[in-house]
């Protein structure tokens, strides 16, 4: 089993998303959850993309339709996982490129 390890951009994205779409609530925790046994379940779609925050190297995994989790295996501990950013796959609120 994985730790998610959500950062403050992403605490705040969340926390913003779920005001502003209730709904959406259900889809991201059972993304999270289903993160959490296996980063890599076929549900989450997860693919290697270039973080749009930072430039770098990072993993993107399927919510809903446009929405994506961006995040890393975390430096120190390969059972965690560092949640980066929070957004859509495409358009104005694109998270990577």
């Amino acid at each position: 089993m994985y730790s998610l390890h959500a950062t403050l951009h992403f605490l705040r994205d969340m926390k913003r998303l779920r005001k502003k779409n209730p709904a959406i609530s259900s889809a991201l925790d059972a993304a999270m959850q289903k993160m959490k046994l296996n980063p890599f379940a076929k549900p989450l779609k997860t693919h290697k993309a270039i973080a749009k925050r930072d430039g770098k190297l990072a993993m993107s995994s399927h919510v809903t339709d446009d929405l994506r989790i961006i995040w890393r295996f975390n430096e120190d501990n390969s059972r965690i996982i560092d949640l980066i950013d929070l957004g859509g796959h495409s358009g104005k609120g694109k998270v990577y490129k």
